[in-house]
Parts: C-alpha cells; sequence; structure tokens
C-alpha cells in the first residue's frame, strides 16, 4: 500500500480543498444543489481512498459527512449555523489526519475520540426534523459544547503545534480551531 501513499495524499489534500472552498461557500449562504453535489462528491471520494488504504477514522469520519451532505442536496435537512460548524470541525480534524498520515505513513489514534464525537454529532444532525436544522436543539448544542470543551483538553502542546504550523501553511482553516484567534 505504501506505493499507493503518495496518490493518496495528493488526492486527500485536493478533496480536503474542495471540502473547505464549499463549506465556506456554505457558511456565506450558497446552499445550491450544485455546490452541495461538489461537496458530496469531495467527500464520497475522500471515504473510499481513505477506506482503501485503511484510514478508518477517515473513511468513518467522510461517511458520515457524506450522509448529512447527501440529505442536505436531496432536501431531506436544511443548512444551518450548527450544520455548518460541525462540517468545519470535520474538516479541521480530517486535515489533522491526513497531515498526520504525510509525516507518518499512518494515523496515531489520538484524534479517534474527537472522530466518535463528530460523527455522533452528524448522526443527531441526520435524526433531527428539519424544522429542527434551523433552530439547533438542545441535544445539538450541548454536543456542540462538549466538542469543544473535548478537544480543547484533549490537545497537548506538541498538538497545538501541529495546528499551529498546519494554519500557519494554509491547511487548516484557523477560524474553527479551539482556542485560535
Amino acid at each position: 500500500m505504501s506505493q499507493y501513499l503518495g496518490v493518496f495524499l495528493d488526492e486527500g489534500r485536493e478533496q480536503l480543498e474542495l471540502l473547505e472552498t464549499h463549506i465556506l461557500e456554505m457558511e456565506r449562504g450558497d446552499h445550491s444543489t450544485e455546490m452541495l453535489q461538489v461537496l458530496f462528491r469531495a467527500a464520497h471520494t475522500l471515504k473510499g481512498s481513505s477506506r482503501a488504504m485503511g484510514f478508518t477514522a477517515v473513511g468513518d469520519l467522510t461517511h458520515q459527512m457524506e450522509n448529512v451532505l447527501d440529505d442536505l442536496r436531496n432536501d431531506r435537512q436544511q443548512v444551518s449555523t450548527v450544520t455548518v460548524d460541525i462540517l468545519l470541525r470535520c474538516l479541521d480534524t480530517l486535515t489533522i489526519l491526513v497531515e498526520e498520515v504525510a509525516a507518518t505513513g499512518t494515523t496515531s489514534g489520538k484524534l479517534d475520540q474527537d472522530v466518535e464525537l463528530l460523527v455522533a454529532q452528524l448522526n443527531a444532525l441526520g435524526s433531527a426534523s428539519p424544522a429542527d436544522a434551523s433552530a439547533p436543539s438542545a441535544v445539538t448544542t450541548s454536543a456542540s459544547a462538549t466538542a469543544e470543551t473535548s478537544v480543547a483538553m484533549d490537545i497537548t502542546e506538541y498538538e497545538q503545534n501541529a495546528i499551529d504550523d498546519a494554519g500557519h501553511a494554509g491547511h487548516i482553516c484557523r477560524a474553527h480551531v479551539p482556542g485560535q484567534p
């Protein structure tokens, strides 16, 4: 599999860039079917390649993102601030995971708990009715607060430095990393 690692990283970074660009468009109010389709395909592509390479955390997170994006593009769910915030946190986590693969050839498992929490939050979005999606429920709001608390408590100095370095290099959207100005 190591012979395909470079291809995975190139494709992964490309899909992450598409995700970032279009999630930020969604945040600015573009909820067009075309934009949601691009997001869905990027998540789908990253899911497939990460699972083929054995990067389970990336595959699991992108699979659940794909489910939410499918609901959005098929009008089974509506875009909300909560949805965008969770997708941005997913993007930041995926970026860190892909960069970890670039540095070490694998993922360490340090973010597995964060991935599980994000998957649960994405699942909660999918189970909310369309009317609930525009007004965050107590469960969703509580889950969002828990995610930020969990990340802030679990980040080591080494991980914070890695986040800072990735942000300076333009690999993550720093505005959505807890503790960053």
